[in-house]
């Protein structure tokens, strides 16, 4: 069930990429995760839902990559030579 789901919110993420949010249907997604339309209700409520699960997914990645490059910044400070 949760790899459905992955899929699901996968294939909503390109197409939301694609074709935009507001031409994305229930049922293009539905098509290209090889679900039927009210099979994608088994797992998620609404277009509406997927959206905010994938938007929430780009978020907490954008949150990881700048920790990510404050702490190489910083660990770069500590290796700097004083006269550069």
């Amino acid at each position: 069930e949760n790899n459905t789901k992955e899929i699901i919110l996968k294939n909503a993420q390109s197409l939301f990429y694609e074709v935009g949010y507001k031409k994305t249907t229930l049922r293009k997604i539905a098509d290209l995760s090889g679900r039927t339309h009210s099979g994608i209700f088994n797992h998620f409520s609404s277009k509406s839902d997927i959206g905010s699960i994938v938007i929430n997914q780009y978020i907490s990645l954008l949150y990881e990559k700048v920790y990510e490059y404050k702490a190489a910044a910083k660990a770069m400070k500590r290796y700097t030579l004083p006269f550069i």
